[in-house]
């Protein structure tokens, strides 16, 4: 198709025969001819049309007519040939992605994906970021844990003891209390370290209460070293009498230490 549009267009310039006279001496529309030379055959609205057009031109400008419109003829049939082999072709590769190969395409590319992921999940290289990363944690872990201020808890007979000596100063006997350490460290009273039992338990002597102010120092230290102090106070009041105020225990704490003291009616003592 493209020889014969080319042969008509260079034959007509060749000629020096305008478009305009091309038309007017066969008849044929301007377009038409335009569509020849252009090879835009497909704009023609019958096959037919295009034909008489090939074959008036190739008369008119004193090539062989008949001879131009069959080479079109057979071109255009055999594109037409060649497209719907495409299209059959086409057809046929679908129905081999059929469902019942489609699975197997699938599965195929799924095992591959899995071999991949386990080749990669038993590989040196994941075994080793998996196992800094256990260490990892396990570090950060133990040094939230340690850096965290430890809490010391007394239990009831410390502040039965307390009410006691406080009514009682003058009394020279050595008494007992026990209590709890939560967190990593030792336990000084004094200077004294204070042995620990199993799961933090303590216990040890306190000497007789002064009438006025007594001052206790509980230092603690962790694994890493640091060291932190609770320092509190107890003290009398005249104010009141102890049956009528029980919150005579006052504790003076600093920022990195937390204390408690416990009751057995659930009174905490501030």
């Amino acid at each position: 198709m493209y020889k014969v549009s080319k042969k008509i267009s260079e034959r007509r310039k060749e000629l020096g025969i305008s478009l305009d006279i091309v038309s007017h001496d066969t008849k044929l529309s301007k377009e038409y001819i335009m569509w020849v030379e252009e090879q835009n055959f497909s704009n023609f609205d019958k096959l037919s049309t295009a034909l008489n057009t090939i074959k008036i031109l190739g008369d008119y400008l004193g090539l062989n007519g008949s001879n131009l419109s069959k080479i079109v003829e057979r071109d255009i049939k055999m594109s037409q040939l060649n497209n719907h082999k495409k299209i059959i072709t086409k057809a046929k590769n679908l129905s081999k992605r059929s469902p019942k190969n489609f699975h197997k395409v699938y599965f195929k590319k799924l095992k591959t994906s899995l071999a991949v992921f386990i080749k990669i999940l038993f590989s040196k290289f994941f075994i080793s970021f998996l196992a800094v990363l256990g260490l990892s944690a396990f570090f950060v872990n133990l040094f939230i844990n340690n850096t965290k201020p430890p809490v010391i808890f007394l239990y009831e007979p410390f502040e039965t003891y307390l009410e006691n000596s406080l009514s009682t100063s003058t009394t020279d006997t050595k008494r007992r209390f026990k209590g709890k350490l939560e967190g990593i460290g030792e336990i000084k009273i004094n200077n004294k370290t204070i042995p620990q039992l199993p799961g933090g338990f303590f216990e040890s002597e306190i000497f007789p209460l002064n009438q006025y102010e007594n001052r206790f120092v509980f230092k603690t230290r962790n694994i890493f070293g640091l060291e932190k102090e609770i320092i509190f106070t107890i003290f009398r009041t005249d104010l009141y009498s102890l049956s009528e105020n029980k919150n005579f225990v006052s504790i003076i704490t600093n920022e990195f230490v937390r204390f408690l003291v416990v009751k057995v009616d659930n009174e905490i003592a501030y």
